[in-house]
């Protein structure tokens, strides 16, 4: 089982065709100027926050999960809440994957949206076909330093 990614213009989330949510975060990010401050605070439980892979040796990892976040829909919330120190270990090869595309958007300071196919290994090591949708959001904090957040959606399968 292999991971497909694919890119997608950021207009589909704009315009409404991935799911309500997506278009309300673009339109913060808009209005904001890719500035993170108060205004993303209703909306971060649903999403991810990501290390910077231009800071990370070309990974990244998720540093806080949000409780209404897709990953809590597919982990499970006590795996969200366990400290990332005593998870079970993400595949290597599926972090490369999913890291190039956010070094993408850190690197352009733009928006990307993709659709993911990827097989992934729940805490009961159980494995699981999952396919999303992911906007990923690069953010400027006041100091001027470049983070990472992203928005998962479940496709129809």
């Amino acid at each position: 089982m292999n991971t497909s990614i694919t890119n997608l213009p950021v207009d589909h989330a704009e315009q409404g065709h991935i799911d309500l949510q997506a278009q309300i975060l673009l339109e913060i990010y808009r209005e904001n100027s890719g500035e993170l401050n108060h205004n993303w605070q209703q909306v971060l439980p649903h999403l991810i926050h990501f290390s910077n892979p231009l800071d990370n040796y070309g990974l990244t990892r998720p540093l806080t999960i949000g409780s209404a976040s897709y990953l809590v829909s597919v982990y499970g919330r006590d795996w969200t809440l366990t400290p990332p120190s005593a998870r079970s270990p993400v595949d290597e090869k599926l972090l490369e994957n999913v890291s190039t595309q956010y070094a993408h958007a850190a690197h352009s300071l733009q928006p990307r949206l993709d659709l993911l196919n990827t097989p992934i290994r729940l805490p009961e090591s159980k494995m699981r076909q999952v396919n999303y949708f992911r906007l990923i959001l690069p953010l400027k904090l006041k100091t001027g330093i470049t983070t990472l957040f992203s928005y998962s959606s479940a496709t129809l399968q």
